[in-house]
């Protein structure tokens, strides 16, 4: 789009700024829009859709993945507690858990090869090839593979070839993706550089390192799949008021 006689571009995360916000505040949320060139006509793609964001300092990838415990309980417990006072509502109760699984991605590979799946190691862990394993309810997904992740995503310090990161999912719906992040100038810039991406189009965020970030993690959860998997809905067109799709938009 063009924005003051300038070239601008909807925003895909907040992901570059709420990193370099960890500089000043340990904590940081926000609850905004997010646009993807999504050309999938799935029921659980949009173009548009609200993300729920939250980066912290001095944590990693597993105690992010507490944070969403928190928050998923805190939902559950919101859902349940509307359907209490609301008799007849079309809303089944869920079950708090304990506590949400985790499984690596080692594990979730090598359970859908013996199930007989086509996939091999460093491949996306699709939807149909995820339904195989029989895997219900909310469950986290760890230790991806670095190759694919995107730039800013720590390696793990147990085998470089793995990442500090994770997914969240439902059944076979993904509803978060976070990891431990780099805090690492150099480190930074090189992985920019082993990805093919100009670091002189980021400068304006390697610049914030130099001032010295500190360790931070954090995650991005899609509030639509969200509410998706708290209420029973298949298709994601019924959890926002007016959907934005590769086939939509307007109204």
């Amino acid at each position: 789009i063009f924005y003051y006689n300038k070239e601008a571009f909807l925003a895909q995360s907040p992901q570059l700024y709420k990193e370099q916000l960890t500089m000043s505040f340990e904590k940081v949320y926000e609850i905004a829009p997010i646009f993807r060139a999504e050309p999938s006509r799935t029921n659980r793609h949009l173009a548009e859709a609200i993300s729920i964001d939250l980066e912290e300092a001095f944590v990693d990838y597993n105690d992010v993945m507490s944070r969403i415990e928190d928050i998923i309980k805190v939902s559950i417990n919101a859902v349940n507690d509307y359907i209490q006072k609301n008799p007849g509502s079309e809303f089944a109760p869920i079950t708090v858990p304990e506590s949400i699984p985790r499984y690596t991605y080692d594990d979730l590979v090598d359970r859908m090869q013996k199930a007989g799946a086509k996939t091999e190691w460093g491949d996306d862990l699709y939807p149909s090839n995820l339904k195989k394993i029989g895997l219900e309810g909310f469950y986290f997904i760890t230790d991806w593979p670095l190759g694919p992740k995107p730039f800013y995503v720590k390696d793990s310090k147990s085998n470089p070839k793995l990442s500090e990161s994770f997914d969240l999912m439902f059944g076979d719906l993904e509803l978060s993706s976070g990891s431990t992040r780099i805090e690492k100038r150099d480190e930074l810039a090189q992985r920019m550089s082993n990805k093919g991406m100009k670091t002189d189009s980021f400068e304006y965020h390697l610049n914030a390192f130099d001032y010295g970030v500190p360790p931070h993690a954090g995650c991005g959860i899609g509030l639509e799949r969200l509410i998706m998997a708290l209420t029973g809905t298949e298709n994601i067109r019924d959890t926002t008021f007016y959907p934005r799709d590769v086939d939509r938009l307007t109204p």
